[in-house]
This record gives C-alpha cells, structure tokens and sequence, in this order.
C-alpha cells in the first residue's frame, strides 16, 4: 500500500531538480540515514524473534508429554507469521530504497523517466521542487512510522506467543519430570512386588514338601489303622467264637459225679475236672494285652480293646457263676453212704464269684489306667 501511495506521488520537476541546494541535501541525507538506522533496528530484532522461533521450534517433540497434534498446530502458526514478516521486511526494505532514492535523486528508480518529464513540464523553479520532495518526504516518513508500528505490534504478538510457547515447555518439562519420578517409583514398588513374589513361591514350594511328607505321614497312619482294624475285626471273630464255645461249653456240660478217689476206707474230696474255656479266655486276655501295647496312649482303638476286655470280665464272672451253682450238686453226689462230707474236705478250686469279679475289674482298670 505505501508503495502505491509513492508511485502515485510522482514528481512533476525537471531533471535539473537534482542540483538542489546544500542545506536540502544535508536534511534529505540525515533523514535517510536516521530511516536507514531504524529499519536496521527493526530487522535485527526480526531477526532475533526469528532465531528465537528457530531455536524454540527446533526442540523435539518428544519432550513434550503428549508429542500429538498441538506441537504440530504451534510449528505451523509460527512457519505462516515468520513467512508473512519475512514478506513485510522485503516491502520494508524496497520502501526503505525507495525512500533513499526519492531523497538522493527527486525521483523513484523504476519512474525516473516519467518523473523526468512530469517535472519538466509541471514545474517551473527549485521552490516548488523543494514543496514537493518535502510533501513526499512527509508522506514517506508518516508511512514508515506506520510500518514501524505494525513492526512493533508484531513483535509484540510474537514475543508474547515466545513467552507462552516457553511457559508451556517448562510445564511440560515439569510433568515429564514428574512422570519420570512416577516411573522410578513404579519401577521400585515392581522390583518389590516381584521379590515378594519369589519369597511366596519358595514359602509355597517348601509347603507343598512339608504337605508331600505330612500326605506320606497320613498314608502310613491310615494303613497302620487299617492294619489295626484288620487285627480288631480278627480279635473281635476269635472273641465271638470262643463266646460260641464256650456258650456250647455251657449248654453241653452235664453235672456227672465225680469219681471219688478210695484210701483206707475214707472217702476224698471231689476233683473238678480241668476247665478249658478259662484257659481260652485268659489267652485271649494276654492277646488283648500285648495288642494295647502296640497302640499309643491316645489312639482311639483303646476303647475298643477296653471294650472287648470288659466283655471278657463278664464273661468270665459267668463262668464263675455257673460254676459256683454247679458245686453244690457236686459235693451232694460226691458224698460217702457212712461219712459225712466235711466242709473242708471239699474245698473249691474256684474262687468266689465275688472276688473272681472283682479280679477281673482290677485288671480292666489297671489296662485302661
């Protein structure tokens, strides 16, 4: 646009314009010296928003948290406002040229010619020469003031995008090194998951041996009790059928006379004839004692082996019952026609259903204690 406004201001002085006086040339040349200076001004600090952008877009993505599609947004905003400012200093600069032209030689590089003849046809002496280059000079610095200032905003805009684009880097820079704590910390607590982990497998493969012998323990123990209980149902046939022996012993003994033994004319007591079912029955006791000492003392086969030896207590005191209801037959029909049966002479073999009881009683209770 500023460079439209000069071409349309052209100059209508002659070419002999050139030769104007001193003092004119002077303040032509400070004000493009002071012009020059100021857009030398502005490109350095374009320049430096330009490596500062450089610098700031040339960090990787991969410090960023995400790396997604925001990075890639920035990059490409801050590519289009350096492109468009490397297009405004190249209009500055040909303005800047322009300007230096128009303030050495009255005139613009690309319009001498028609400036040349404008000049020679419109004006007349230096005066309005003078009128009008300062007119145009007027113009040209209003138009670079204007520019400067667009120059200025813009670098404001890019310097405060810098400063927002750095604030956000440090953000994320503090949340990767956040994350990476979080890591490390994660990192140990698996390190400790995973020692806990093989101190259960060695405490679970130690179990499963102590499991293993106790299994083995329990396999001998069962076939210890079976053993045992194979030894008990066999005690337990033998005593049921010396108790169907004797029963038949029982039921089939028939109350003879005993013989009674003659010397000088006297007659002797009767001798009971010998009694196998006790001897059977204290065979079994002994069979019943050694088979305790094969069990502890708290194996729950002892109350069955008290059991049986109550059983043979009782029948034993039945024995000695019936046989103490047998004696007085006996000693009836043992007796001599001319003497009579002392009773002394017919002294019993057996003892006393009582204490025979209570014998048998002490000997359950002495086993069982």
């Amino acid at each position: 646009m500023g460079a439209k406004q000069i071409k349309c201001l052209r100059s209508s002085s002659p070419t002999q314009s050139i030769k104007e006086p001193h003092s004119v040339t002077e303040d032509r040349r400070e004000g493009a010296s002071s012009r020059a200076g100021e857009t030398a001004n502005a490109g350095e600090l374009v320049t430096s928003v330009r490596c500062d952008e450089g610098s700031d877009g040339s960090r990787p993505d991969s410090s960023r948290p995400d790396g997604s599609a925001g990075s890639c947004v920035w990059e490409e905003q801050l590519c289009d406002q350096q492109e468009q400012l490397e297009r405004e200093m190249q209009e500055a600069r040909r303005m800047v040229s322009s300007l230096q032209a128009l303030l050495l030689h009255g005139s613009l590089p690309e319009d001498e010619q028609d400036v040349s003849l404008g000049l020679a046809e419109g004006v007349d002496n230096a005066e309005q020469q003078l009128v009008i280059i300062r007119s145009r000079l007027d113009q040209s610095m209003e138009e670079s003031q204007d520019l400067k200032d667009a120059l200025q905003q813009r670098m404001a805009v890019q310097e405060a995008s810098v400063l927002q684009l750095k604030q956000e880097l440090l953000r994320a820079t503090m949340a990767r090194d956040e994350l990476t704590g979080q890591n490390v910390e994660l990192q140990r607590k698996l390190e400790d998951r995973n020692r806990l982990l093989s101190d259960y497998k060695k405490e679970l493969g130690q179990k499963d041996r102590l499991l293993q012998q106790q299994q083995t323990k329990l396999d001998e123990a069962l076939r210890k009790l079976a053993d045992s209980s194979h030894q008990q149902m066999s005690l337990q046939r033998e005593l049921e059928r010396k108790e169907r022996m004797l029963q038949e012993l029982m039921n089939s003994h028939d109350p003879d006379e005993v013989p009674v033994a003659h010397n000088n004319g006297y007659s002797g007591a009767p001798m009971p004839p010998p009694y196998k079912g006790a001897e059977e029955l204290h065979l079994v006791r002994d069979a019943l004692r050694s088979l305790r000492g094969s069990f502890g003392g708290h194996d729950p086969q002892q109350h069955t082996l008290d059991t049986l030896e109550q059983g043979v207590a009782s029948l034993m005191d039945r024995l000695y019952a019936l046989e103490n209801s047998r004696r007085p037959e006996r000693r009836v029909r043992g007796k001599s026609p001319g003497r009579k049966a002392s009773p002394t002479d017919h002294a019993d073999k057996w003892p006393s259903g009582s204490s025979k009881s209570s014998l048998a009683h002490g000997l359950y209770h002495t086993h069982t204690g």
